[in-house]
């Protein structure tokens, strides 16, 4: 229980992994060291984070936030970590992806959120190659949703209210493998809802 130390203090300029899972945290701790590459802060009770929350240590490439109850993410929170490649925001209150996402990024898996729709919020030239939004209330699928995404090799759309598969929607994500569309209410598909899928290896549909 040390959730209520106002600001850590760490000597070392090397440590790279930190956990603070489970301890108690409402907040982003204070003093967190620079040299920090990989922060664990799964199972706190952080319902908001504030923008300025990672400015003390920038180059933090995987960033885990599951199981909090986040409802807000300010804007701009993570647009200067231009280092990180992972971002975990799965079991939260979240009704909205986080904008602006850093074009470094490389995972983003929003689980079991309260996401309704998905629309174009990623970067230009982003690294994204996967996506995991299982699990949430998602409802609309933008057609240019995934018109920025080119690397990406999974997407996880499963467990949403998703009916409507829109022409050219994966259009450019020529690079996806396996794409993830069961428990869905599909009930319209355009004749063109998978143009472009020449890399697709799997494909669900099931339920």
């Amino acid at each position: 229980p040390i959730g209520q130390v106002p600001r850590y203090q760490f000597n070392s300029l090397f440590l790279s992994y930190v956990d603070l899972s489970e301890c108690g945290l409402t907040r982003i701790p204070r003093g967190l060291p620079s040299s920090i590459r990989y922060l664990q802060l799964r199972r706190n009770n952080m319902t908001m984070v504030h923008r300025h929350a990672f400015q003390d240590c920038p180059h933090i490439s995987i960033l885990v936030l599951d199981e909090n109850g986040i409802e807000t993410l300010q804007e701009k929170t993570f647009e200067h970590m231009n280092y990180l490649q992972q971002l975990w925001l799965n079991n939260n209150q979240l009704r909205v992806i986080p904008m602006p996402l850093p074009a470094s990024l490389q995972r983003l898996l929003m689980d079991s959120n309260l996401l309704t729709n998905v629309t174009n919020v990623f970067p230009t030239a982003s690294q994204l190659n996967t996506l995991s939004l299982m699990g949430n209330n998602i409802s609309h699928v933008s057609y240019d949703a995934f018109s920025r995404v080119t690397q990406l090799k999974s997407l996880d759309l499963s467990n949403n209210h998703i009916q409507h598969l829109y022409g050219n929607m994966f259009l450019n994500a020529t690079e996806l493998k396996i794409l993830q569309l069961s428990k869905n209410p599909l009930r319209f598909f355009h004749s063109r809802c998978f143009y472009g899928l020449s890399s697709l290896r799997t494909l669900s549909l099931a339920y």
